[in-house]
């Protein structure tokens, strides 16, 4: 026991002597019940940029164009790009870039402390890495993560941070949510240039605001469905609303 600790310890300290000034790449494959895609970070020991585009398909013609930074790309004139930026660090404020056609925003969410919990005795290989489970309560949602000491790079994908390593899998516990990332891929070191500080507007709003308008826009919906009697879709829209990881914010407890 006391070697693999050893062990630990200079593949740590080897890793940030060498790795504290470059950036590391990592290809997550997230899934649910219904679908699996690809989601992406870049990260070094102080920042990380963490990134999903969705295309989807449209009936109309808008076009995107590139903003300059690569950020959107037009793909075909009958599809949009969803996208979704968080820019994180080791501070509790982070950012979320939300990019539709209809709908830009920035949204600055201040995260609780996650309070980890970690089992230095329950490990699991993933890929080449060694990882020690950890867990959480992040919101209301039951979270079990795998990191790696060999890689002390404090991120990993969506929100999740601040444990001592990077973070290669997460479980949600939640039987209708059934969400996973699980990282497939690693480059390190990643040269290509990267800002991982998101390039966000000026204008921005907080969580509190974007989870008010969000739920704002499914009331609407669930008095549109009221007006043409329908009680099935009125009761299904008023139990999705809150079918999510964030199942209750800091300003609500």
């Amino acid at each position: 026991m006391k070697i693999k600790i050893i062990l630990r310890f200079i593949l740590f300290v080897n890793f940030f002597t060498y790795g504290q000034e470059k950036n590391i790449y990592i290809l997550y494959n997230k899934s649910d019940l219904l679908t699996s895609y690809n989601e992406e970070l870049i990260a070094s020991k102080d920042s990380a940029l963490f990134w999903n585009e969705v295309q989807v398909k449209t009936d109309g013609s808008n076009q995107m164009t590139d903003d300059g930074n690569g950020n959107f790309n037009l793909i075909d004139e009958n599809y949009h790009i969803f996208k979704n930026e968080i820019s994180l660090n080791k501070s509790n404020t982070i950012n979320i870039r939300i990019f539709d056609p209809n709908n830009f925003r920035d949204v600055t969410d201040i995260l609780p402390d996650f309070n980890w919990k970690i089992f230095d005795n329950e490990t699991k290989k993933i890929g080449q890495y060694e990882c020690i489970k950890a867990t959480c309560n992040f919101r209301g949602t039951n979270i079990i993560a795998y990191f790696t000491l060999e890689i002390p790079i404090p991120f990993g994908p969506w929100k999740f941070k601040d444990l001592p390593g990077l973070i290669l899998e997460i479980n949600v516990e939640d039987a209708f949510l059934n969400i996973k990332w699980v990282a497939e891929k690693i480059i390190y070191p990643y040269e290509k240039k990267q800002n991982l500080e998101s390039n966000i507007p000026t204008v921005r709003i907080s969580m509190r605001e974007e989870v008010k308008n969000l739920e704002k826009t499914l009331n609407e919906i669930s008095e549109q469905s009221k007006s043409r009697d329908s009680e099935t879709i009125t009761t299904i829209v008023s139990e999705i609303t809150r079918i999510d990881i964030e199942k209750i914010y800091e300003w609500e407890e």
